[in-house]
């Protein structure tokens, strides 16, 4: 039986005891509009209550996304600072472009040897800081990234080490020593090929940051 059929019945029940039948119809209506009432405002109060959960937690979503992407934007900007450091100091130990340093130091051989030995440290040095920076972010960049970044630091190392044997001052004094002739130019490819590389990584870095901006934008935008 379903709750029409149940409620004629009702109805016809208190239609026969007559005028107390009113009274009965309002009571019941008013205990079921009251009963609505509390029901509505206790599952309204419970719809809110979900509601504001559910706001938290994205919220919350919202913090450690963008927190994260601030951690990656930091991180590859501190490795494009050191890298950048290190691969224009490198470009110097076997420049492609006009290099002027023997015909300043000419007639100055110790000029010469501290312009090189200057070149030298300097690259060293964004060597150095290079690894330390690629070492320590390691963990939290992507495998292919690490690579593009070890592989232009594995080349700037063979940079360092052709460039104690083979540089001007050695060219000047030692003319005869075999060998140096090669090794500059292999210098000289290896300054093409870290110029290349380094161009290829920062413009897929430049893609990476952007993917993650469009992530932020449309989760949270």
């Amino acid at each position: 039986m379903d709750w029409d059929a149940i409620w004629k019945i009702a109805l016809a029940i208190i239609a026969s005891v007559g005028g107390i039948g009113v009274v009965i119809v309002a009571i019941v209506k008013y205990c079921g509009d009251r009963i609505a009432e509390r029901l509505q405002m206790k599952y309204q109060k419970k719809m809110d209550q979900e509601l504001e959960k559910y706001k938290w937690i994205l919220e919350q979503s919202a913090y450690v996304k963008k927190a994260r992407f601030d951690v990656a934007f930091q991180i590859y900007q501190d490795l494009f600072a050191s890298f950048n450091t290190l691969v224009n100091d490198i470009f110097w130990l076997y420049p492609t472009a006009l290099d002027r340093i023997t015909s300043i130091y000419h007639d100055d051989d110790k000029g010469l040897l501290d312009a090189c030995t200057k070149r030298y440290d300097k690259a060293q040095i964004a060597y150095d800081d290079a690894i330390r920076i690629l070492g320590s972010r390691a963990p939290f960049i992507t495998k292919e990234n690490y690579r593009k970044f070890k592989s232009i630091l594995d080349l700037a190392s063979k940079q360092l080490n052709a460039y104690q044997f083979a540089n001007p001052y050695r060219s000047q004094h030692f003319p005869s020593e075999t060998d140096r002739g090669s090794i500059e130019q292999e210098g000289y490819k290896r300054t093409d090929e870290i110029e290349k590389n380094w161009v290829e990584l920062i413009n897929d870095l430049r893609d990476y940051l952007a993917t993650l901006e469009i992530v932020e934008d449309k989760k949270h935008g």
